[in-house]
């Protein structure tokens, strides 16, 4: 139980979890302490050593489904009022190439809360993403048509990151230190 204190009230019956391990020979620590090796996204090695011995387990969690869940479950709060928080959910969504069109729906509830350059750029990456390449486009324009100065600059090097600017940043053309229509 989390609440006893020390091993006199100890009932095995309470136990959260138990788990059988093989402890290894290790250098000597004095403290408990805690490792975390072969850090993956979605998992890592914990290695509790303690005087002359180590443990090392594997902790893993689907970080797919635990962050489509929280992010539904965000949406149904203050956050669903704001064209960001929508935007930013579809963005992780197609970032991490998840449910495009539950992304899809996100981004069309923030453009719905209010339109904006952002939104309909994370639209357009989505529309991409599923195919819909002629959507992207028309979604990609209008976002280009509304965007200022530092936002098509951000976009222009977004795309030279992307190594996709050779000559025509989408309908901008570079050449000789101008960029034109």
């Amino acid at each position: 139980m989390h609440t006893a204190w020390g091993s006199f009230s100890y009932d095995q019956a309470e136990d959260a979890l138990r788990v059988t391990v093989k402890p290894q020979a290790a250098e000597f620590h004095n403290a408990l302490a805690y490792d975390f090796d072969q850090i993956q996204p979605n998992s890592a090695v914990v290695v509790m050593s303690w005087d002359k011995l180590a443990v090392p387990f594997k902790v893993s969690v689907n970080v797919s489904e635990v962050v489509e869940a929280s992010l539904h479950n965000q949406m149904r709060g203050l956050t669903q009022y704001t064209w960001d928080g929508w935007d930013d959910a579809a963005t992780y969504l197609v970032d991490n190439k998840m449910d495009l069109n539950e992304a899809l729906k996100y981004e069309d509830n923030s453009i719905g809360n209010e339109e904006r350059f952002e939104n309909l750029m994370t639209k357009a990456r989505i529309l991409d993403a599923l195919g819909r390449s002629s959507e992207a486009t028309t979604a990609r324009d209008k976002a280009l048509a509304m965007g200022n100065a530092q936002q098509l600059y951000g976009y222009g090097r977004q795309l030279q990151r992307d190594r996709q600017a050779e000559g025509s940043l989408c309908g901008l053309q570079v050449g000789g230190g101008e960029v034109s229509r």
